[in-house]
């Protein structure tokens, strides 16, 4: 089982920061008889700090999101009603798919927000960017390819669900009562719909396993970490606290 992204400590402890960044910011902005200007440019460094924070909380959803997709695929809930398994496969890998652009997507966010608060702060830019979405791109690649031809174009079928989808089919017709001899190697649906089935869920598991590395990389391993955003805000609202700020 995948984690989650609260399960990745500086995940969590940069989360558990926001409150207190908050409270220690405009309360003590809000209370205090500072310079308006001041408190003008510290608000904006506090909203764009904010806005960094949400980029990396947003990133963590969508990794979630996509061990929920994982979880789905692992199971045929569909019991009692008329969603069959290749439909069943299909719409979740589909699923699955725009998750990977989404999460490719909330990575240049994250990286454009950062960029954005390190030059208020005057920190160091960070440029882990290219890297980081290289890998990306070249893992996901497969996924958002034929997600983009199947909106864009014609639909792209996994060729993982080309037989279950045919096997699918003359089972289908057969239950409307239709008499005829299925071809050889058709006739177990459910055969056909496990290996499908294993096939997708280790292809997610390991797309799963490239998007935490990612997360935690840009978390831990990059230059500038978002702690350290953080970490400089607090310093600069101490400062102004003190009457020690000086833009």
């Amino acid at each position: 089982m995948h984690r989650k992204a609260s399960d990745i400590l500086s995940y969590n402890d940069l989360m558990l920061a926001f409150p207190e960044l908050f409270s220690l910011g405009y309360d003590s902005l809000i209370n205090k008889d500072i310079d308006a200007e001041v408190k003008f440019t510290v608000e904006d460094m506090a909203l764009k700090v904010a806005l960094s924070l949400s980029a990396i909380n947003q990133l963590g959803n969508v990794y979630n999101e996509l061990n929920v997709s994982y979880r789905m695929l692992s199971r045929y809930p569909w019991h009692g009603t008329r969603i069959s398994k290749i439909e069943h496969l299909e719409l979740t890998w589909f699923l699955f798919q725009n998750l990977c652009y989404k999460f490719k997507e909330k990575l240049k966010l994250c990286f454009n927000s950062q960029k954005s608060a390190c030059a208020l702060l005057k920190l160091e830019q960070p440029n882990w960017i290219r890297d980081e979405l290289r890998i990306i791109e070249r893992k996901f690649s497969k996924e958002i390819q034929d997600r983009g031809n199947s909106v864009h174009s014609w639909t792209v079928r996994d060729p993982s669900l080309e037989v279950l989808a045919t096997a699918s089919l003359f089972d289908e017709i057969r239950l409307m009562g239709e008499e005829f001899e299925i071809p050889v190697g058709l006739e177990d649906v459910d055969k056909h719909y496990r290996r499908s089935k294993e096939f997708l869920k280790w292809r997610a598991s390991s797309s799963i396993k490239v998007a935490e590395s990612t997360l935690i990389n840009i978390l831990e391993n990059k230059s500038v970490k978002p702690i350290d955003v953080v970490l400089r805000l607090k310093q600069i609202i101490s400062a102004v606290n003190n009457g020690e700020f000086r833009k």
